[in-house]
């Protein structure tokens, strides 16, 4: 089999995706089997080129963020928005890495943010979250490099997308602390509207 042969089979795999809101460590086991058997079932393994035991990507595309004022952010606030960007890429890739490991050549793609190497007021705790993203796909990159696992990091920008939509409808607003912004509380849905 030459490599355009091979090529064009891997170009037929199916994706196979699953939602990572909040999960747990065995969800995330659950998730890298199903994601398995969903592939195996539609693979010709006695053709070589798919190891019924092995995951060839996986993409950390999850995440949800908000924008806000940084002090009306309460820690359980900002961490529903680590548990998706941060612990939640953890939990997927405890479980992935035994089976990428056996594939002897991957690849591990995370989607941060364009603000995940810089802070921007009211984006405090969203860009944090993606600070902490980076740090741990740059750990990985170089400790999986020697399995032959290649990780990467995408930083698309803003888009008028569900996600600013969202990041709006989860601005915390903590009414005792309000009065003293002033009209500085306005700015950041303002800011959201002009995308």
């Amino acid at each position: 089999m030459d490599a355009r042969s091979i090529k064009l089979k891997h170009s037929q795999m199916p994706l196979v995706g699953f939602g990572t809101y909040l999960i747990s460590n065995q969800d995330a086991e659950t998730i890298i089997l199903k994601a398995i058997e969903a592939g195996y079932r539609h693979i010709d393994t006695a053709q070589g080129y798919f190891n019924e035991e092995g995951i060839d990507v996986v993409v950390n595309n999850a995440g949800i963020g908000a924008i806000g004022i940084q002090e009306f952010f309460s820690v359980a606030d900002m961490h529903k928005i680590f548990d998706v960007n941060v612990y939640g890429v953890q939990r997927i890739m405890r479980a992935a890495i035994p089976y990428l490991k056996k594939q002897n050549q991957s690849t591990v793609v995370h989607i941060s943010s364009g603000i995940g190497r810089l802070t921007f007021p009211f984006y405090s705790t969203y860009c944090a979250s993606k600070y902490a993203l980076e740090a741990l796909a740059e750990g990985y990159r170089a400790e999986l490099a020697g399995f032959g696992i290649e990780t990467c990091i995408i930083e698309p920008g803003a888009m008028p997308t569900e996600f600013l939509d969202t990041m709006v409808k989860l601005q915390p607003r903590d009414e005792s602390r309000v009065h003293s912004y002033g009209e500085m509380v306005s700015i950041p849905e303002m800011a959201m509207k002009s995308l």
